[in-house]
C-alpha cells in the first residue's frame, strides 16, 4: 500500500509542477508600413534588436521585404550580442534555410508589393530571457529591401558595409519563431490530482504513524 500510495503522490505532484512549452511566434517586432525600406545586398548587412520574456529557442525567421522581382533566395543571417546598444559578437550565424516568399498583397511608398519571406535557422538559437540581441540579415544574389515598421521603443536598426554597424534611426519588420518555456497554469483536473496525491501522503503518514 506504501508503494501505490507513493506513486500516487509522485504522479500528481509532477502533473501540478511540470512546466510547459510552446512552439509558436516568440518575438514580433512590428508588421510592415509605407515608409522607405532599408537595403540588404551581398556587401550591406542591416540588423535589428530583439529580446524576450523567457528562456527560448529561435528556430526561423520572418521578415518583410521587396526587390521588384518578387522573390529572393539567397539570404544569410547572423545572430549578434548586444555591445551597448549596437551588434557586439556573433553569436551564430548560416545561410538562410528553406527560404519561401510569398505576396502580401500590401504595397510600400513606391508601390512595389510587400513579401514575407520565411526560413529555418540552420542551427536553433537558444535565448536567454531579458537580454537583447540582434538578428542581421543579408542577401547574396542583389539588393533586397528589408520593410521598416513603426517606432516600438528598443533600440532600432543598424547597418555596416564591412566595417562597423551604425544607427539608422528605423525599425524594420520581423518576427522569430520558436519555442518559449513556460510554466503552465494548473487546470481544475491537475488541481484535484494534486490534492488527492496530498490526501493519500498524509494517510501513508498516519498509518506510518500508527506502526
Amino acid at each position: 500500500m506504501k508503494l501505490h500510495y507513493g506513486i500516487f503522490t509522485m504522479a500528481a505532484v509532477c502533473a501540478f509542477a511540470a512546466g510547459g512549452a510552446r512552439a509558436d511566434l516568440i518575438f514580433d517586432n512590428g508588421a510592415p508600413n509605407t515608409d522607405s525600406p532599408r537595403a540588404i545586398s551581398s556587401i550591406y548587412t542591416l540588423a535589428d534588436d530583439f529580446s524576450m520574456g523567457t528562456d527560448s529557442t529561435v528556430t526561423n525567421v520572418g521578415f518583410y521585404y521587396y526587390n521588384g522581382a518578387g522573390s529572393t533566395t539567397d539570404v544569410s543571417y547572423a545572430i549578434y550580442s548586444d555591445d551597448g546598444g549596437a551588434p557586439g559578437t556573433v553569436l551564430a550565424s548560416g545561410d538562410a534555410q528553406n527560404f519561401s516568399g510569398t505576396d502580401t498583397g500590401q504595397q510600400e511608398y513606391a508601390g512595389e508589393d510587400v513579401f514575407l519571406g520565411t526560413f529555418d535557422l540552420a542551427t536553433s538559437f537558444n535565448a536567454t530571457a531579458n537580454t537583447t540581441y540582434w538578428l542581421a540579415l543579408s542577401n547574396g544574389s542583389y539588393f533586397t529591401f528589408w520593410a521598416t515598421t513603426d517606432a516600438n521603443g528598443t533600440y532600432g536598426a543598424q547597418g555596416s558595409s564591412g566595417g562597423g554597424f551604425g544607427g539608422l534611426g528605423t525599425q524594420q519588420a520581423f518576427y522569430l519563431d520558436g519555442t518559449a518555456s513556460s510554466i503552465s497554469t494548473p487546470e481544475p483536473a491537475s488541481l484535484l490530482l494534486f490534492g488527492a496525491g496530498l490526501i493519500g501522503l498524509g494517510g501513508m503518514r498516519r498509518k506510518k504513524g500508527v506502526r
